[in-house]
């Protein structure tokens, strides 16, 4: 299977990574000194659950660069999706499918006004991996766990289950309900990010910290609350559900936003808390939590402020 990953950070970078190892025809679409160290001397995997080295997967800048693949797996971070989805339908023949592994709720939207919707399978993931340094991405552990639009039984959405379940330290489960499955990855993360950011702690600390932790629920209960208004049905358990799946997390795992921050970069605030944000006030949701992240770190949305200490 020839398989395009738009966005070979931590995410993509490991899932494509996995998937060469296990023998498949990938391209990683990549920037900056990260791209031109996995030119160099490949990309690099570190993982309790294996390490690898891939010393020739093939990895470019340029959309143009890439010909038809079978699959395009999208993994570009939201700022940047727009400006790239624009160029996916060079990459599509017919039976071309494309698959998305975002945070938030927009991916599907902002890659429908290019595509045609229908071969869009939206998906979530849970894994815990980031750029360790250029060229290689490093995880602690955890969930490595995908959850990905099945397409009604799609057969190249076949093709690419069967390449994950043959590739090392990579599950995913096949869906039907992907907008359910997208809004509870998104009322977790939105919810996880904001704390992890406001409170500069990782998991641990998070969940160690009675007001943090207190803090957690109530972003948690406030973005549930926008998504039953929404019309989404989430388990009546997902609060709970949400609590235990990330306390036992590694107690270092913090979120993509705090990272972003600290690195002064472009963030997905906008799509996470400042989404709640909105949707609270569309559908007249009280989010004071969500609301007061987004207010308070709104000034990082597009890199490091002026001023910023």
């Amino acid at each position: 299977m020839k398989i395009a990953v738009l966005g070979a950070g931590g995410i993509g970078g490991y899932i494509g990574g996995r998937l060469a190892e296990a023998g498949h025809d990938v391209v990683l679409v990549a920037r900056g000194n990260h791209l031109k160290s996995i030119q160099s001397n490949g990309l690099k995997i570190e993982s309790p659950l294996g390490d690898a080295h891939l010393k020739d997967i093939l990895a470019v800048e340029d959309l143009e660069l890439v010909g038809k693949v079978d699959l395009v797996l999208v993994t570009v971070k939201l700022p940047d999706l727009g400006q790239i989805a624009a160029k996916i339908p060079s990459l599509l023949t017919p039976t071309s499918r494309i698959v998305t592994l975002q945070n938030g709720i927009d991916t599907k939207s902002i890659l429908a006004q290019h595509v045609d919707p229908a071969i869009i399978a939206q998906g979530v993931i849970y894994l815990a991996v980031h750029i360790k340094e250029p060229g290689t991405v490093m995880t602690p552990g955890g969930k490595h766990l995908m959850l990905v639009d099945r397409l009604n039984g799609d057969a190249t959405m076949a093709g690419f289950f069967q390449a994950i379940d043959g590739a090392v330290a990579l599950d995913v489960t096949p869906v039907d309900d992907s907008d359910k499955v997208v809004w509870g990855k998104f009322t977790a993360q939105s919810s996880i990010a904001a704390v992890t950011a406001i409170t500069r702690m990782s998991l641990g600390g998070v969940f160690a910290n009675e007001q943090a932790t207190l803090l957690l629920k109530q972003l948690l209960s406030e973005a549930i609350a926008v998504a039953t208004a929404s019309n989404i049905g989430l388990d009546p358990k997902h609060n709970e559900n949400v609590l235990e799946l990330y306390s036992a997390q590694p107690a270092a795992q913090s979120s993509s936003l705090i990272v972003d921050i600290l690195a002064g970069k472009p963030t997905e605030l906008a799509w996470l808390s400042g989404r709640v944000h909105e949707l609270g006030i569309s559908t007249g949701v009280p989010t004071p939590a969500h609301s007061f992240v987004w207010n308070a770190l709104s000034a990082h949305k597009n890199g490091r402020p002026e001023f910023a200490l």
